[in-house]
């Protein structure tokens, strides 16, 4: 993770001295510097270029949005000459700084977000008494498109928003955050933020917010060390190392269609809690099955589908140890460097055990006799994405009528988020940089699904469930095709960029597993989120019904979802007939 710089976001031109900025400069990441004193100063400017990253801050010329055309053109020529003459001194990429005012923004976005290699930074108060800053901000990104170089620069107010208000800022794209001075108060000599500030700020740093700025009025009556230590104190404090890639599109494995490699089942491997789970599962199906009276006569099948390289047969092992039962284990694989492993630790490790390995998939083929357990990790971030219903569905014939599957039930919940980052990674993946390959594009990635795991996030509803699977299944015709549309409501004005999805599973009786954000298993790691993408993003006002819909459509070959939203706006249907992301049996 980026250690956020500290910035030095000085307000008072007239108190400008050159030997002040050149000090200060030697210990401020970046400095942000107004281009209208770039003229009267090239000199000291060319020093502190060398020395730190300038944020340069552009002129707001109210009259760029005049219908008096030449007010117009006179405001747009004088931004134009602004950003010119950075472009001219700067060497590497520049930064501007904007400061939103009014919500009317059509001609200064035009200006400000043609193609260029800049990053622009707008730069807007968390919470205003006379008009909506998120208002304003959404205004003018919509108007660029949702561009991925419109960063938001985030002013800290004496009021701290309500928490909705903190958690829609938290699902924008923020470069920084802005901490007035007065804002400190000073305790034992040594400015410190009030408590419900620092809770504020550390919320933003976990999040992954670049740049801490702070903005003073004039620098040579404070003491702007001690206030750049504080700011270093909590980024020190808050900043934690992450675990995984948050906000990483990434693409859902087909375990039936694809061989996993080792890497993955490391990975799988490394979530005891999982595997503890399924034990304690095991343990109690193994106590159902046989009574403490039969446990030295009678002797267990266990079934262990889609081993891997064997986390769930040492799950199995265990538990028949720990519950003093005898078992035999079927353990059934098809990806042939897993069989290796497995035959390793057969003829190594599980030498004194009655284990028998079929190098085959589970789907087609015969064991010599029935199971009392069927245990499998099939599961997938949206429960039934990795085919768990097809597989198990398929393999139930082999189970005794009075046979129990590992898991027994699983449920995928849905709701609707915010996420410009997502939207724009989206998008970068889907741009097409020669005309001619355009054609050898087959599908849009705004059509295919993801895992991801999410952190610059908004969640407009909370998660509601959408499809079930139990097992085994004892419907007289057995059909794992699903349709339901779901109703959410939006608390605030807010943009729809698509959905996230969870599961959460029952492995057996009062042993569950979870990653909904409600439930979620403590520990566990082993499933980042689903991810159903919107091509376009839908602008949603506080209090309206999002009517979404989903299916699970199936063919003889493939699996694949569909979905699409009906209200406040009709979208077409993502990812009809499989096009785009088809799952293969």
């Amino acid at each position: 993770m980026h250690k956020p710089n500290i910035v030095l976001y000085r307000q008072c031109v007239d108190s400008f001295k050159k030997e002040h900025v050149l000090m200060t400069t030697n210990d401020f990441d970046v400095m942000v510097y107004p281009v209208q004193e770039i003229l009267q100063n090239q000199e000291v400017v060319d020093v502190v270029s060398a020395k730190s990253k300038i944020f340069y801050k552009l002129t707001n010329f109210l009259s760029i949005e005049s219908n008096d055309q030449c007010l117009r053109q006179m405001a747009e020529k004088h931004l134009l000459r602004e950003i010119e003459l950075v472009e001219k001194i700067s060497k590497q990429k520049s930064y501007f700084l904007y400061c939103l005012e009014s919500g009317k923004c059509a001609n200064v976005s035009r200006i400000l977000t043609r193609p260029s290699k800049n990053v622009l930074l707008l730069e807007t108060k968390m919470m205003d008494l006379y008009h909506c800053p998120w208002q304003l901000w959404n205004n003018w990104r919509s108007q660029a498109d949702f561009s991925e170089s419109i960063k938001l620069v985030l002013e800290l107010t004496n009021e701290i928003p309500e928490e909705e208000v903190i958690l829609r800022w938290l699902g924008e794209p923020i470069q920084c955050i802005i901490i007035p001075v007065e804002l400190f108060f000073y305790k034992e000599w040594y400015p410190e933020l009030d408590e419900a500030h620092i809770k504020l700020l550390k919320r933003f740093i976990e999040v992954g917010v670049c740049d801490l700025m702070l903005k003073v009025r004039d620098t040579t009556e404070i003491d702007l060390f001690s206030y750049q230590d504080s700011l270093l104190y909590y980024v020190n404090e808050y900043q934690r190392v992450p675990q995984f890639n948050f906000d990483q599109l990434g693409i859902p494995l087909q375990p039936l269609y694809e061989s996993l490699n080792n890497r993955t089942y490391e990975i799988f491997e490394l979530d005891p809690k999982k595997y503890y789970l399924y034990q304690m599962a095991i343990e109690n199906a193994l106590k159902d099955i046989i009574s403490d009276e039969d446990s030295m006569k009678k002797k267990a099948v266990i079934m262990i589908l889609g081993a891997g390289r064997g986390p769930l047969v040492r799950a199995a092992l265990n538990a028949a140890i720990n519950t003093k039962r005898k078992i035999k284990v079927y353990i059934v694989e098809k990806n042939p460097n897993a069989i290796i492993t497995l035959n390793a630790l057969k003829n190594e490790i599980w030498t004194k055990n009655d284990i028998t390995i079929f190098a085959k998939d589970m789907r087609f083929f015969e064991p010599p006799e029935k199971s009392d357990i069927l245990v499998s990790e099939l599961l997938g971030s949206f429960g039934c994405n990795e085919l768990s219903p097809e597989c198990l569905d398929g393999v139930q014939k082999h189970l005794k009528p009075n046979g129990i599957s590992i898991p027994s039930k699983y449920t995928s919940y849905v709701n609707p988020v915010m996420s410009s980052k997502l939207y724009q990674k989206n998008r970068a993946r889907d741009r097409i940089p020669n005309p001619i390959d355009k054609f050898k594009q087959t599908h849009s990635n705004f059509e295919c699904s993801y895992v991801v795991c999410p952190k610059s996030i908004y969640h407009i509803d909370e998660p509601k469930p959408l499809f079930t699977f139990v097992h085994p299944n004892h419907d007289p015709v057995i059909d794992n095709t699903r349709y339901k549309a779901l109703q959410f409501k939006a608390k605030l004005d807010t943009v729809l960029h698509g959905f996230i999805g969870y599961f959460d599973a029952v492995l057996y009786k009062d042993v569950f597993i979870s990653i909904h954000p409600y439930t979620h298993t403590m520990g566990m790691f082993s499933w980042h989120n689903f991810y159903l993408p919107l091509t376009e993003p839908q602008q949603i006002k506080g209090g309206e019904i999002i009517e979404a819909n989903f299916w699970r459509c199936s063919s003889p070959f493939k699996v694949w979802y569909e979905w699409s939203v009906s209200k406040p706006n009709k979208t077409h249907i993502h990812n009809l007939r499989g096009d785009s992301c088809p799952i293969y049996k």
